[in-house]
């Protein structure tokens, strides 16, 4: 049966591990945010159906998170948030920029204004 480990000992092994490893990949982080009309909503209730709807179809499309982040009370307007994370900026770029061309073809919503960001 072998001998549990002092403290120091787990210490000087993590630091260790850490000597020994590549250091971390940088994650890129791309997001976007769109505002949105929503002529067809009649209600809040029409209002998320018709976003949730939108936001599925962008999430298996384009394999992003999406919310709604603001405006859950206006009942034809929608601020919603995508995000991507990649180790590349260029594709997170490109994946946000494709999302947002998706939107603006879409009938449901007008697009009204938009902010793209990779970080």
């Amino acid at each position: 049966m072998p001998s549990s480990l002092t403290a120091a000992q787990v210490i000087a092994a993590i630091n260790q591990i850490g000597h020994d490893t590549q250091p971390f990949a940088c994650a890129t982080v791309g997001m976007l945010q769109v505002h949105c009309h929503v002529p067809d909503a009649r209600s809040l209730k029409d209002k998320r159906r018709i976003l949730r709807g939108l936001m599925d179809r962008v999430r298996a499309q384009f394999a992003v998170a999406a919310a709604e982040v603001d405006d859950q009370d206006v009942w034809q307007s929608a601020v919603l948030g995508f995000a991507c994370v990649s180790n590349d900026t260029r594709h997170a770029a490109t994946v946000m920029s494709k999302v947002l061309d998706w939107i603006r073809d879409c009938p449901a919503v007008t697009l009204v204004d938009h902010e793209l960001e990779t970080i």
